[in-house]
């Protein structure tokens, strides 16, 4: 980096110290800096004219999804950056200098030949006249597409949470536990519905950010299975954190889709039980409730036919009795 750019650069990063630093390091480098606690200060300022000339996040922060669901909504004009390690200058250097110069930032996990193939296969109608006059054409363009797109999630889930959970279990904050999970099944929600963010801060909890993750992404996957047929423009799945009435910590999954029968709610948490025939194993829920059940806490459903679904994981702050 040079010391000759009179840029403006919004900075996102929860934590002040790091923020701090930071920040200092790009005004150092003659950037003008805009520090900004969280994601509606960030949504504000990437928004703000004249324009930034770059908006810097961090990868591991929940506040990033809200930021970067905002951007892409508003079709911003600013560059978004996500830094995965602030504190590797070097490398932070690099890509700041690169996001200003039109190096276009990534904001997604390396792309996966799966990725690769839907990205091409999105683009091919365009490519070559006459295609896009073909119905049957397109149909089974769309059709590979969404089998690719559905790959790619499948490779995210089983590089994040196959094998065994060797993390410890400790002090987990539900939001990054959120986000780890919507890392993941992203490609499917965004064929489903509309994602939807409102990320209060809880108390932390006790577990690991792995299994929380892996029951939080069986919520996300379970709603967008349950819009039928899908429907992003109509469809919507809210991903919410916060504090209830007692203290304890909550994350829900909550969607507009077709709800959950009579019948079926005594069932929902069975191994092997599904509302979707057979398409999918009957196992998710089950899980979740295993794991919320270990650590303390309990799985809250609310969901009534025809009114969509909630489903809300609710533990208790660390360091109190899981007695209520």
């Amino acid at each position: 980096m040079t010391g000759s750019w009179a840029r403006t650069v919004v900075l996102l990063d929860d934590d002040a110290e790091r923020r701090a630093q930071l920040a200092a390091r790009l005004r150092a480098r003659g950037l003008e800096v805009r520090m900004v606690r969280d994601a509606a200060q960030a949504i504000a300022a990437i928004s703000q004219r004249p324009l930034p000339d770059l908006a810097i996040v961090d990868w591991w922060s929940p506040e990033r999804w809200e930021v970067q669901l905002a951007h892409e909504a508003a079709a911003s004009l600013v560059p978004l950056l996500a830094l995965r390690d602030p504190q590797d200058l070097a490398t932070v250097d690099a890509a700041v200098a690169g996001a200003l110069d039109g190096a276009p930032p990534t904001l997604s996990l390396p792309k996966s030949p799966f990725a690769r193939l839907g990205e091409a296969l999105a683009g091919l109608a365009q490519q070559k006249p006459g295609l896009a006059d073909d119905p049957r054409l397109q149909a089974a363009l769309e059709q590979a597409r969404t089998g690719a797109l559905r790959a790619t999630a499948v490779a995210r889930y089983l590089a994040t949470y196959g094998g065994v959970d060797t993390e410890t279990r400790q002090s987990v904050d539900l939001r990054r536990a959120f986000a780890r999970a919507i890392e993941i099944v992203l490609p499917e929600l965004r064929l489903a519905a509309r994602l939807e963010l409102v990320l209060d801060e809880p108390p932390r909890v006790f577990g690991s950010e792995k299994e929380l993750g892996h029951a939080l992404y069986h919520l996300l996957l379970n709603a967008a299975q349950a819009m039928v047929p899908p429907d992003p423009e109509r469809q919507r799945i809210e991903a919410r954190t916060g504090t209830d009435e007692d203290g304890w910590g909550f994350a829900e999954v909550s969607d507009s889709g077709p709800g959950v029968s009579d019948e079926a709610k005594p069932h929902l948490f069975d191994p092997f039980f599904s509302t979707k025939g057979g398409r999918v194993r009957g196992l998710g829920l089950y899980l979740t409730r295993k794991t919320v059940v270990e650590l303390g806490g309990r799985v809250v459903v609310d969901s009534e036919p025809g009114r969509g679904s909630r489903f809300r994981l609710v533990l208790p702050p660390l360091g109190r009795s899981a007695a209520r």
